[in-house]
């Protein structure tokens, strides 16, 4: 090994090195921004409406007519 040679091995684990040490401070600058400084909680669900979910029956229409009749109106 030659005096070349472990200069260039000494400049390269300075770059990797340094490039090791960028990416920690991204990590410890994203860590520490993201992190609540009150708890976080979900938003509340919402209840479905009854027609869904409550104890009435569903509604079949028995004729084309009473199917459109809702949205034709006739």
């Amino acid at each position: 090994m030659t005096f070349a040679g472990l200069m260039a091995a000494a400049r390269a684990l300075k770059i990797t090195y340094r490039q090791n040490m960028r990416e920690q401070r991204k990590f410890d600058v994203f860590s520490t921004q993201l992190r609540p400084e009150k708890e976080m909680s979900l938003a509340r669900q919402k209840r479905p409406p009854a027609r869904f979910s409550g104890p009435a029956e569903a509604y079949q229409p028995t004729e084309v007519r009473e199917h459109f009749k809702a949205k034709y109106a006739f």
